[in-house]
């Protein structure tokens, strides 16, 4: 009867940490199991400071080129240029036909300075694609890079490219996979996966790199935004989404923006300062 008790104990146990797992306190780099991160969590409110519908497309990441704002769209696989002023259609690219392809799932989506890159959801190849030649080629298949020293291999079956960010040097990719879901930064000159870090939660989305940390989308989180040193350590900093399915996200310099797909809606949200922060809490102006 005791062995029996100390059982249940120990499974109680266990069921309990399961059920109250902090994906967001996983963060060292290049290691196998998640390793607490002690931090003191900072309740960020972000501003929308603007929004507006696209009912013409229907929305999954978004990028800045640094004049406008491009999208996806996961029904048609083709990329849109929009206005950022008003989110007005200025130009669109259908996607397959530039690879001879009949159809591909297109997820991840990031402006490396000079070429858009893209992410097909399914098959995990990065394609480069010069919006001013109108062309595409294919950059890299995720699953044939190297490993750096004490970086994990990418689960093959188990993940799906769901976001892409450009930091200048390294492509930062995030693979969801459940609880085992992750976020790589790969040097595409050498082909190799350098670091590698756990996601904050199961189903990361739209990444996007602000010049010193990568923000992470989950979609299962109820719409945070979390914000993550190089390292892969939660800087204690998140944002709340707008509204229930966020997606796609990017930073153009100054404010974040995000996709939001089924409401099929863009925001553009100022990360406010703590002084800001409070005065937005108090509803001061």
């Amino acid at each position: 009867m005791k062995k029996k008790f100390m059982f249940f104990t120990v499974l109680t146990s266990i069921l309990l940490v399961i059920s109250t797992y902090p994906r967001i306190n996983a963060g060292v780099i290049g290691a196998s199991k998640p390793i607490k991160q002690k931090v003191k969590k900072i309740d960020v409110v972000g501003e929308v400071i603007k929004a507006f519908p696209i009912p013409e497309v229907n929305p999954q990441m978004i990028t800045w080129d640094g004049n406008t704002l491009w999208v996806t769209d996961d029904e048609t696989d083709k990329l849109y240029r929009l206005d950022p002023a008003k989110g007005k259609v200025i130009f669109e690219l259908a996607i397959p036909g530039l690879l001879g392809l009949a159809e591909m799932d297109i997820c991840g989506l990031t402006w490396d300075g000079s070429d858009l890159l893209i992410s097909d959801y399914t098959t995990g190849t990065i394609y480069r694609v010069d919006p001013q030649e109108h062309s595409a080629k294919v950059e890299v298949k995720l699953w044939e890079l190297k490993r750096g020293r004490g970086v994990r291999s990418i689960a093959m079956k188990e993940s799906r490219v769901t976001g892409l960010a450009w930091d200048g040097t390294y492509l930062w990719a995030a693979f969801a996979a459940g609880y085992a879901s992750s976020v790589y930064r790969i040097d595409l000159a050498s082909k190799t996966l350098v670091t590698h870090f756990w996601a904050p939660g199961p189903k990361p989305q739209g990444l996007a790199w602000d010049g010193n940390c990568l923000w992470i989308v989950d979609g299962r989180s109820q719409g945070k935004i979390y914000k993550f040193n190089p390292k892969g350590k939660w800087t204690g900093t998140l944002v709340h989404s707008p509204a229930g399915s966020p997606t796609g996200l990017a930073f153009d310099g100054k404010n974040l923006w995000n996709v939001d797909k089924e409401k099929r809606m863009i925001y553009k949200i100022e990360v406010l300062k703590e002084e800001a922060k409070r005065k937005h809490i108090k509803g001061e102006h």
